[in-house]
Protein backbone atom coordinates (compact mmCIF):
# COMPACT_ATOMS: atom_id res chain seq x y z
CA UNK A 1 0.00 0.00 0.00
CA UNK A 2 1.36 3.34 -1.36
CA UNK A 3 1.45 5.89 1.85
CA UNK A 4 2.41 9.64 1.85
CA UNK A 5 2.12 10.17 -2.11
CA UNK A 6 1.24 13.50 -1.20
CA UNK A 7 -0.70 14.74 -4.34
CA UNK A 8 -3.01 17.52 -4.48
CA UNK A 9 -6.88 17.06 -5.05
CA UNK A 10 -7.85 17.93 -8.17
CA UNK A 11 -7.75 18.07 -11.85
CA UNK A 12 -4.18 15.67 -12.86
CA UNK A 13 -3.70 18.70 -15.46
CA UNK A 14 -2.82 20.91 -13.27
CA UNK A 15 -0.43 19.11 -11.11
CA UNK A 16 3.44 19.86 -11.63
CA UNK A 17 6.39 17.62 -10.67
CA UNK A 18 8.16 18.63 -7.45
CA UNK A 19 11.10 20.84 -9.35
CA UNK A 20 7.99 22.59 -11.19
CA UNK A 21 8.67 25.77 -8.70
CA UNK A 22 12.16 26.04 -9.02
CA UNK A 23 11.29 27.34 -12.49
CA UNK A 24 8.54 29.56 -11.92
CA UNK A 25 10.78 32.46 -11.86
CA UNK A 26 12.13 31.60 -15.35
CA UNK A 27 8.74 30.97 -16.62
CA UNK A 28 7.73 34.52 -15.22
CA UNK A 29 10.77 36.27 -16.23
CA UNK A 30 10.21 34.39 -20.19
CA UNK A 31 6.52 35.31 -20.42
CA UNK A 32 7.13 38.95 -19.68
CA UNK A 33 10.17 39.15 -21.82
CA UNK A 34 8.51 37.53 -24.69
CA UNK A 35 4.57 39.17 -24.08
CA UNK A 36 5.80 41.74 -27.62
CA UNK A 37 4.82 38.20 -29.47
CA UNK A 38 1.29 38.04 -28.25
CA UNK A 39 0.80 41.86 -27.90
CA UNK A 40 2.27 42.34 -31.42
CA UNK A 41 2.52 39.63 -33.49
CA UNK A 42 -0.58 37.14 -32.48
CA UNK A 43 1.44 34.63 -31.03
CA UNK A 44 -0.32 32.26 -28.26
CA UNK A 45 1.56 30.69 -25.28
CA UNK A 46 0.30 27.69 -25.64
CA UNK A 47 2.76 25.34 -23.07
CA UNK A 48 5.42 25.29 -20.85
CA UNK A 49 7.02 21.37 -20.26
CA UNK A 50 8.74 20.56 -17.67
CA UNK A 51 11.31 17.21 -17.70
CA UNK A 52 13.92 16.73 -14.71
CA UNK A 53 15.80 19.70 -15.12
CA UNK A 54 14.84 21.20 -17.84
CA UNK A 55 11.66 23.57 -18.96
CA UNK A 56 10.67 24.98 -21.88
CA UNK A 57 8.24 27.28 -22.48
CA UNK A 58 6.30 27.72 -26.18
CA UNK A 59 4.39 30.54 -28.53
CA UNK A 60 3.14 29.83 -31.46
CA UNK A 61 1.39 31.70 -34.37
CA UNK A 62 1.67 29.33 -37.79
CA UNK A 63 3.73 28.95 -38.90
CA UNK A 64 6.28 29.89 -36.74
CA UNK A 65 6.79 28.17 -33.47
CA UNK A 66 9.12 29.60 -30.98
CA UNK A 67 10.61 27.90 -27.66
CA UNK A 68 12.35 28.85 -24.65
CA UNK A 69 14.56 26.29 -23.30
CA UNK A 70 16.17 26.41 -19.99
CA UNK A 71 18.71 24.02 -18.02
CA UNK A 72 18.88 24.57 -14.57
CA UNK A 73 22.09 26.41 -14.02
CA UNK A 74 22.67 27.08 -17.96
CA UNK A 75 22.03 29.91 -20.65
CA UNK A 76 18.62 29.34 -21.68
CA UNK A 77 17.97 29.39 -25.49
CA UNK A 78 15.77 29.82 -28.09
CA UNK A 79 14.74 28.24 -31.06
CA UNK A 80 12.37 28.89 -34.08
CA UNK A 81 10.49 25.90 -35.46
CA UNK A 82 9.45 27.24 -38.86
CA UNK A 83 7.00 25.62 -41.16
CA UNK A 84 8.08 26.14 -44.76
CA UNK A 85 5.23 23.39 -46.43
CA UNK A 86 2.46 21.08 -45.15
CA UNK A 87 4.45 18.14 -43.33
CA UNK A 88 7.98 20.14 -43.99
CA UNK A 89 9.87 22.23 -41.35
CA UNK A 90 12.81 23.99 -40.71
CA UNK A 91 14.65 24.57 -37.16
CA UNK A 92 17.32 27.34 -36.45
CA UNK A 93 18.40 28.88 -33.21
CA UNK A 94 18.02 32.33 -32.56
CA UNK A 95 21.64 32.44 -32.08
CA UNK A 96 22.55 30.95 -35.98
CA UNK A 97 19.56 33.46 -37.22
CA UNK A 98 21.56 36.27 -35.68
CA UNK A 99 25.07 35.24 -37.37
CA UNK A 100 23.52 35.95 -40.38
CA UNK A 101 20.90 38.78 -39.83
CA UNK A 102 23.03 40.73 -37.43
CA UNK A 103 26.26 39.31 -37.16
CA UNK A 104 27.65 42.33 -34.34
CA UNK A 105 25.27 41.19 -32.16
CA UNK A 106 26.67 38.57 -29.77
CA UNK A 107 25.03 36.29 -27.06
CA UNK A 108 26.90 35.53 -24.25
CA UNK A 109 27.69 31.71 -23.32
CA UNK A 110 28.27 30.46 -19.84
CA UNK A 111 29.39 27.31 -18.54
CA UNK A 112 27.52 24.75 -16.07
CA UNK A 113 26.73 26.99 -12.64
CA UNK A 114 28.00 30.00 -13.93
CA UNK A 115 24.51 31.24 -14.41
CA UNK A 116 21.65 31.72 -11.96
CA UNK A 117 18.10 32.70 -11.95
CA UNK A 118 18.88 36.51 -11.50
CA UNK A 119 21.38 36.45 -14.41
CA UNK A 120 18.30 34.91 -16.74
CA UNK A 121 16.36 37.97 -17.30
CA UNK A 122 18.73 40.30 -19.13
CA UNK A 123 19.23 37.41 -21.80
CA UNK A 124 15.68 36.58 -22.02
CA UNK A 125 15.54 40.74 -23.00
CA UNK A 126 18.28 40.76 -25.26
CA UNK A 127 16.96 37.89 -26.74
CA UNK A 128 13.83 39.22 -27.09
CA UNK A 129 14.89 42.28 -28.48
CA UNK A 130 16.74 40.87 -31.16
CA UNK A 131 13.77 39.08 -32.45
CA UNK A 132 12.09 41.58 -32.55
CA UNK A 133 14.48 44.07 -33.89
CA UNK A 134 15.91 41.79 -36.53
CA UNK A 135 13.29 38.94 -37.17
CA UNK A 136 9.82 41.04 -37.99
CA UNK A 137 9.27 39.37 -41.36
CA UNK A 138 9.78 35.87 -39.61
CA UNK A 139 7.58 36.84 -36.87
CA UNK A 140 4.78 38.08 -39.30
CA UNK A 141 4.92 34.47 -41.04
CA UNK A 142 6.74 35.50 -43.80
CA UNK A 143 9.03 32.75 -44.38
CA UNK A 144 9.94 33.57 -48.36
CA UNK A 145 14.12 33.53 -46.85
CA UNK A 146 13.70 29.76 -45.76
CA UNK A 147 11.61 28.74 -48.75
CA UNK A 148 13.88 25.95 -51.35
CA UNK A 149 14.15 28.23 -54.71
CA UNK A 150 11.84 26.42 -57.25
CA UNK A 151 13.11 24.30 -60.35
CA UNK A 152 12.29 27.15 -62.70
CA UNK A 153 13.37 27.16 -66.18
CA UNK A 154 16.58 29.74 -66.69
CA UNK A 155 16.00 32.94 -68.75
CA UNK A 156 18.38 31.16 -71.69
CA UNK A 157 16.01 28.16 -71.59
CA UNK A 158 13.36 28.26 -74.22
Amino acid sequence: MLKNRNLSKGNKANRRPAIAPVFDPFVQDCREAFQFLIDEFSFHHVQTSYGGYECTVVFLREPVTLCVYYEALHTPWVMLHLKTAPKRGRRISLHALMKTRCPSLSFEKHDFGEIGPEDTRPLLDKYASALRLHARDILEGDLSAFQKPSKKSYAGDA
